[in-house]
């Protein structure tokens, strides 16, 4: 499973079990609270219905003459309720006055729409179905409405259920909250934990471990990053193993010829050698071997660091093998070989000196390491969009195992005695090769020669 995945599970899980939970909590709360609130309600009511027999004789025995009047005997004989005196179904006159109550009253269909708003400003809304029981007073008939003190409270009640379900609410909103931040918090710790382990493996590299490994059967995006970070340490290793190598042969290269160089001039020195002209040639030839050493490993390091630039042109890649095949056609007669050239006219795309300098190469070692075979063979022909050029000797062939390793610098191969050379030649070869787009590679059979391909990409055909 992937660790995008992972993650949206995780905080798809922790959001539904959040808003899931606070739903089903508030949903709870809110029942129970509304439950309570209506017994509460229900009790009210019940305890402040008045005895309709007792009122109905109270409005038949009054001996109110006036409005004001008949509220002031109502409230006196029914303390625990409001009296309403309406007109042809119109307000007149209240007792809710008397309390800083402002009332309004609306007909409905069935009963009366009253909105009453206290002291406190706060709005109450009370809803009247039972019809006005008829009273005389002073010659006209009037209809009575009772509404229970009590009634009043409930608003009190509905504000006290809406603080309670706003206290329930954040209650549980804090406590989920706290829920999915520590769900959240050891998710992470757990999709963050494979982090630990590449930072110790970080570290050690750091340490200069370069063995480390980590040890994961993970298949998704972090199982790739432990991957790539095992790969990174034995490429490390490697290289560090071959830096190590190198330094050695380094100085070992150079050790050689400036050791021949100290003798021969310390033995002229001592009088020992005479500094005639064939002295000074032996020592020009150390000193050229030396140099070119050294320009060898500073080719290979511009080459490897990306520094060493190449112009790609179109070249005649036909006319300089047949200028190459003059060109060591002498070694081949000096040597007694047969030297053979099958080209085909063509176009590449590289850079001519770099080009001819791979090719001369190569040729160098074919005369220097084949020649045993008594035949070597120059051969140039397409190779689907690239051109091939074949270099095959009928040598003793090459020993290493996989043959690839001649094209590692410093490496040589265990077949060929004393002809070896600094080991710097096929490896500059290669990096060359790769700078112009090419590609070098070489098959070998012990006692029956080598072949090196160079593949170039082609420009066209000359016809």
């Amino acid at each position: 499973m992937k660790i995008r995945t992972k993650i949206a599970l995780l905080v798809g899980f922790c959001t539904f079990l959040m808003l899931g939970s606070y739903y089903l909590l508030s949903l709870q709360s809110a029942t129970n609270a509304i439950i309570d609130f209506h017994k509460r309600s229900t009790i009210i009511l019940e305890q402040s219905i008045p005895d309709p027999d007792q009122l109905d004789q109270a409005l038949q025995q009054h001996q109110a003459t006036t409005l004001p009047q008949l509220l002031q005997q109502l409230k006196q004989q029914f303390p625990q309720h409001h009296f309403l005196l309406l007109l042809n179904k119109k307000l007149q006159l209240s007792s809710l006055a008397d309390e800083d109550f402002s009332l309004e009253a609306d007909e409905t269909e069935r009963g009366f729409h009253f909105k009453l708003k206290g002291p406190d400003n706060r709005t109450s809304v009370v809803y009247l179905i039972n019809e006005p029981l008829p009273v005389q007073v002073a010659g006209k008939t009037y209809g009575v409405l009772t509404l229970p003190k009590s009634l009043l409270g409930i608003g009190n009640g509905e504000d006290q259920l809406r603080s309670s379900l706003h206290q329930s609410f954040a209650l549980w909103f804090g406590v989920l909250s706290i829920v999915a931040m520590v769900l959240t918090w050891l998710g992470a710790r757990y999709l963050l934990s494979p982090m630990h382990q590449l930072k110790a493996g970080f570290t050690r590299l750091e340490q200069g471990d370069l063995s480390v490994q980590i040890d994961s059967q993970r298949t998704d995006e972090v199982g790739s990053i432990f991957h790539s970070f095992n790969h990174l340490a034995v490429t490390l290793q490697r290289l560090q193993q071959q830096y190590k190598q190198m330094s050695s042969d380094i100085a070992h290269e150079l050790r050689t010829p400036l050791t021949a160089l100290r003798s021969r001039l310390e033995a002229i020195q001592d009088g020992l050698l005479t500094a005639d002209a064939v002295q000074v040639g032996q020592l020009l030839d150390d000193l050229h071997n030396l140099t070119r050493l050294v320009e060898d490993l500073r080719l290979l390091s511009l080459s490897e660091a990306g520094q060493l630039k190449v112009e790609l042109q179109k070249v005649d890649l036909a006319a300089m093998l047949r200028q190459l095949h003059q060109t060591y056609q002498p070694v081949a007669q000096q040597l007694q070989l047969e030297f053979e050239l099958q080209l085909q006219d063509a176009l590449v795309l590289a850079d001519p000196l770099r080009l001819r300098q791979v090719i001369s190469n190569l040729l160098d070692n074919a005369f220097k390491y084949g020649a045993a075979g008594r035949r070597i063979n120059l051969s140039l022909q397409p190779a689907g969009s690239d051109w091939q050029l074949l270099v095959t000797d009928q040598g003793p062939g090459i020993q290493a195992q996989p043959v690839e390793l001649v094209f590692e610098r410093f490496y040589r191969d265990p077949g060929h005695g004393k002809q070896q050379g600094s080991g710097l030649g096929l490896a500059i070869c290669k990096q060359l090769t790769e700078l112009m787009q090419g590609h070098i590679s070489v098959q070998s059979e012990v006692g029956k020669g080598s072949s090196f391909s160079l593949r170039l990409p082609a420009v066209s055909v000359i016809s």
